[in-house]
């Protein structure tokens, strides 16, 4: 499963801060957004100013929605 060998990746450098981001939205389309946000908080610390806050917090605000909407939150529109 991609969550899984996303999270081994991180375990096994965990100074990459494209893979944390890329951890961090596969979190957060689980459902698991304060993980997902602390992983995207890894990645900005490892690499600041290299990832959009905004664009995250955004996106995460639309999977909160979507799934608060009873919506598949990984689903497109």
């Amino acid at each position: 499963d991609a969550l899984k060998e996303l999270k081994q990746a991180v375990s096994l450098d965990p100074d990459h801060a494209k893979t944390w981001y890329t951890l961090g939205f596969a979190l957060i389309q689980t459902g698991e957004y304060q993980r997902g946000e602390e992983a995207f908080a890894k990645a900005l610390e490892l690499s600041p100013g290299a990832f959009d806050m905004a664009q995250i917090k955004a996106e995460i605000e639309r999977l909160k929605t979507g799934a608060a909407a009873g919506r598949n939150p990984g689903a497109g529109s």
